[in-house]
């Protein structure tokens, strides 16, 4: 939610993305592949998914930021913001099925 609203805010001042955009981004990434990290423990384990969608899940929540921001690289702030935008929601979409696919 927080490198949602720091791209909303780069939106709304037209301003490029600082230090502090690509260290959130680092943030949820390394958030999300720590979570899947815990998945795939559980996984080895042998608990095991009741659908396999988990994995595809897991990969679009990993890959949404890193992707859509990658996309963007020479584009105007505005834009960078946006696709930033829709890069975190797939995030969180991906997780929200994460845990509703149980």
């Amino acid at each position: 939610m927080v490198v949602g609203l720091e791209a909303g805010w780069r939106i709304r001042s037209h301003s490029p993305a600082c230090a502090l955009a690509s260290r959130l981004q680092g943030l949820l990434l390394l958030v999300t592949a720590v979570t899947a990290a815990g998945g795939l423990g559980l996984l080895a384990g042998g608990a095991r998914p009741r659908e396999l969608l988990h994995l595809v899940y897991a990969a679009v929540a990993i890959t949404a930021l890193p992707v859509s921001t990658s996309i963007s690289t020479h584009w105007g702030p505005g834009r960078r913001g946006l696709v930033t935008i829709l890069g975190v929601l797939v995030t969180l979409i991906s997780i929200q099925r994460l845990f509703a696919t149980g």
